[in-house]
């Protein structure tokens, strides 16, 4: 018996919340310092892509630069962009298939000393990358995408999902480090994908914690008990979770006709916003959050009726659902 399920009147609800909304796609324009450099820029996002997982460990990652609180994987890319500035080769796979966890080290250390977790296994995988590139495509991942024929998936296998997941760091299963990857370099410019509909969202523990909260998906009472209790989820019940997560959301996308890489933007950036607080959010509090992505966004009142729903605080929401917190999982280096 299925421990998650996708409930479609609530992926009706989330689907209308979205296309209510007017928004302007982020270009991350600012995201590397190589606007003018496509070899650079490409890659530079490929290593960070490639390490883009949980980075809170007992204290969380955080830190003030240039004025700017920044936390998380924000905090990962300010700080890589900043070393690339004074090392513009530093983001090579000639110059990281060398790398030493402690010059990795070096780069993401914040102002108090802070690192993200794991860093002997983000080396690793950035080794590990790097070595594939060399090896398999003359150090340049542009020529992966040319041998996939610019194909994410094709009949035959080659396609560029599946070439990526050849790589340690983008061997996740339902792939969301390759969709963030993809996602990026297509929003750069940098990578023309000839089968979009094939693209799904980036499913990390944000999404499946909104997918959760909004009703999207709905756990039977075992499970829901276990997760509102802090108890951890299996391997196999954090795979069925984070799959009919990704199900519901290609279903939002279906019902709402909005690309699935784009209301990504949305649902990560103000879930994640949401995910700082705890459970359930007063609705007054919902509609004082204030983030970058609001400027992107035409108006107001559809952003606090979608954050609404997101956070399943809406009148047509389970009862139960917005109670949820972000699931405890086992240690995993692919969201």
């Amino acid at each position: 018996m299925a421990q998650f399920t996708v409930n479609e009147r609530r992926a009706r609800s989330v689907a209308a919340s979205l296309a209510r909304l007017t928004y302007r796609p982020d270009d991350f324009a600012g995201l590397t310092p190589f606007p003018e450099d496509p070899f650079r820029e490409r890659h530079f996002i490929f290593f960070l892509a490639a390490i883009d997982h949980n980075t809170h460990g007992a204290e969380r990652y955080q830190a003030e630069l240039h004025g700017t609180f920044l936390h998380g994987s924000d905090l990962m890319y300010a700080l890589a962009k900043e070393a690339a500035k004074r090392a513009p080769d530093l983001f090579t796979p000639q110059y990281l298939v060398g790398v030493a966890e402690q010059e990795l080290a070096s780069i993401f250390r914040n102002a108090e000393g802070w690192l993200p977790v794991g860093m002997a296994r983000r080396a690793d995988l950035v080794r590990d990358a790097a070595g594939l590139l060399l090896e398999r495509y003359g150090g340049d991942l542009d020529n992966l995408f040319r041998e996939a024929g610019g194909c994410l998936r094709r009949s035959a296998g080659g396609g560029i999902l599946a070439r990526l997941a050849e790589i340690k760091a983008y061997a996740d299963p339902l792939e969301k480090k390759s969709f963030l990857l993809v996602k990026l370099l297509r929003r750069r410019g940098l990578l023309t994908v000839r089968d979009p509909e094939q693209m799904k969202v980036p499913l990390d523990h944000v999404l499946y914690t909104m997918a959760l909260r909004s009703g999207l998906v709905g756990a039977d009472a075992a499970t829901q008990g276990a997760i509102l209790s802090g108890a951890l989820l299996s391997e196999a019940a954090l795979l069925e979770l984070r799959s009919a997560a990704l199900a519901g959301y290609d279903l939002v996308a279906q019902l709402s006709g909005l690309p699935v890489d784009q209301f990504d933007d949305l649902l990560w950036a103000y879930g994640r916003e949401c995910l700082r607080y705890p459970a359930p959010l007063d609705p007054e509090l919902l509609c004082g959050i204030a983030i970058d992505l609001d400027r992107r966004l035409a108006g107001s009142s559809a952003r606090d009726a979608f954050l609404l729903v997101l956070n399943g605080l809406d009148p047509e929401a389970p009862e139960s659902a917005r109670l949820y917190p972000v699931p405890v999982v086992p240690d995993t280096w692919f969201f």
